[in-house]
């Protein structure tokens, strides 16, 4: 472990964020196959209009823009856990949030963990 000594006028960590890794998991009897078409097609559309209630109003915006990338994957052979890996924009500009990529899937009323698994900084690229 090292100990630098940081510049107070460089921007805060917060503003350097750009995307981040979350981690969906649930358990299902549906095909992998099935689920990866579902993604593809996902991944494919030019967008995704959503609607969500924010201060009391409600708001339209197109959450494809937030999707940079989703992989699917099992929890091992002959496992009935599914996984995602995604990975959405989380910046000042707007965040793409797993719940509403969840339920673009189809796949928000299953019973399922989200876990972050990463952050992405500017400086990172």
């Amino acid at each position: 472990m090292e100990v630098v000594e940081v510049d107070l006028n460089v921007p805060a960590l917060q503003s350097q964020i750009c995307a981040a890794t979350i981690k969906p998991r649930w358990r299902t009897a549906e095909a992998l196959s099935a689920i990866q078409d579902r993604v593809e097609a996902l991944l494919a559309a030019p967008t995704l209009p959503r609607r969500r209630l924010h201060k009391g109003e409600w708001q339209t915006y197109d959450v494809r823009p937030l999707i940079y990338s989703i992989t699917v994957m099992t929890g091992g052979e002959g496992s009935d856990e599914r996984i995602l890996v995604m990975r959405l924009l989380a910046s000042q500009v707007g965040a793409g949030r797993p719940d509403e990529v969840l339920d673009a899937l189809g796949l928000s009323l299953l019973p399922h963990t989200v876990e972050r698994i990463m952050l992405h900084f500017q400086f990172d690229n």
